[in-house]
Order: C-alpha cells, then sequence, then structure tokens
C-alpha cells in the first residue's frame, strides 16, 4: 500500500493510470511534535515577526510587496538562492531591508543547533505568524510548510490552493488569500498586526490540530491499522 498527502494526490495517480485505487490511500501528514517542542528556544522581538520557509513556486514578489508599510512588524524568508529555473537571490535581494531578512539556505549559521532544520524549527517558533505564499499551480504546493508551522503554534497566512488538504479558514488557524493579489495579502497581514490576540488564538488552534490529528504517534496508529487489517 502506498500512502498519499492529499486525497487529489490519490485521485490523479488512479486516473492517470499510475496505481490502482486498491494499493494507494490518503494518509494524513503527522509532526513529531516532542522533537519540536524540545529544541532550545529563541528570545522573541519587539516586533510581529512574520516568517516564510521553503522554495517550492514560491511568490516572494507577491509576498515582499504586500508587506511594505506593514508598521510594527518584522519578515524573515528562509530559502535557497535558486529553485525550479528561479532565480530567487536575483528577486530577493531588491526587497532585502531592516523590516525585511532574507537567509539563504547555504548561508544560514546553525549556531547552537544540530541541523538546519533545527535552527528553522527554532526560528518559527520564535516568530508570530506563517506566511506561505505560492505562486499559481494545478497541483498542490506549501502543505508541509503549513504543517510545520502549525506545529510551532504559527497561524498561517497562505495561497489559497484547491489541492491544499487542510482547509485553514473552515479550521480557524489561518486565512488564505487570493494567487498574487498583493492588496488582499497586505491587508490581511496589517489586520494580524493589530489584531495580534485574535491571530494568537488562531495558532493556538493550529497547534491543538496537530495534537489532535496531524501528530506523527496518531499517524503511526493509522498506518499500522491499515498494515493490519
Amino acid at each position: 500500500m502506498i500512502f498519499m498527502m492529499t486525497e487529489s494526490h490519490v485521485q490523479e495517480s488512479v486516473s492517470n493510470g499510475l496505481i490502482s485505487s486498491d494499493k494507494c490511500m490518503y494518509m494524513k501528514w503527522g509532526e513529531d511534535i516532542d522533537y519540536i517542542e524540545a529544541l532550545p528556544e529563541l528570545p522573541r522581538g519587539m516586533n510581529y515577526t512574520f516568517i516564510s520557509t521553503g522554495k517550492a513556486h514560491r511568490d516572494f514578489d507577491t509576498l515582499c510587496q504586500a508587506f511594505e508599510g506593514i508598521e510594527d512588524a518584522k519578515l524573515k524568508i528562509y530559502t535557497g538562492k535558486k529553485w525550479g529555473g528561479l532565480n530567487y537571490k536575483d528577486i530577493l535581494d531588491k526587497y532585502k531591508n531592516s523590516n525585511i531578512e532574507i537567509v539563504y539556505s547555504d548561508e544560514i549559521n546553525k549556531g547552537r543547533y544540530n541541523t538546519i532544520l533545527d535552527f528553522l524549527f527554532a526560528q518559527m517558533k520564535a516568530s508570530d505568524c506563517a506566511v506561505i505564499i505560492c505562486k499559481d499551480v494545478n497541483f498542490g504546493v506549501g502543505y508541509t510548510a503549513v504543517l510545520d508551522s502549525m506545529a510551532c503554534g504559527l497561524p498561517v497566512i497562505l495561497t489559497w490552493n484547491k489541492d491544499n488538504p487542510l482547509d485553514v479558514d473552515k479550521e480557524g488557524i489561518g486565512d488564505s488569500v487570493p494567487v498574487s493579489d498583493i492588496q488582499s495579502l497586505h491587508n490581511l497581514m496589517q489586520r494580524y498586526v493589530n489584531n495580534r490576540n485574535i491571530a494568537h488564538e488562531k495558532g493556538i488552534r493550529a497547534k491543538q490540530l496537530i495534537l489532535d490529528t496531524y501528530n506523527i504517534k496518531r499517524v503511526a496508529k493509522d498506518i499500522l491499522q491499515v498494515i493490519l487489517s
């Protein structure tokens, strides 16, 4: 049995003849919450901090332009210099300023952390909101970044995508915005800064959803049940 992380992956794989329906099924992704919570804490800054991680199909022009004019806030971006033919460094370097911190994966100084992944999770835990803004593609993108952010107790602002198996709006753990909509994203980010308690409550619900459903122990039990059935 092959387990896939979205229902659309299953449907497309079966309809394209890549695999039969009796050999694959949808299974929720599981975060290792114990590992994340055990990481050393970083101090929080005074300003409200948005954080963006990941590489695949990211729309950094929309993100950085939307952030312009947001007061009492900081944007931290951790990504690669290049991905899929796109030169992210060329795109991002023109936005770098005192309020937008851009760190490329090959420049990360892990410090007291053992791996870059440890470092990134620690940075997320010290932030206030995750922003996962992607380009218009006809398949799910940014989903693992969503779950990573939730496990760190962050509300999530993301680009709407029909194949994302988790509806952040419906679950009350964040908000989605249309693709390439700079003004809507700007307004939403400013709303989070202005209403920090409401945004924080979304983050609490996000963390609880990980604890209840999207965690490695729960998923392991579900997989074991399928194997033994």
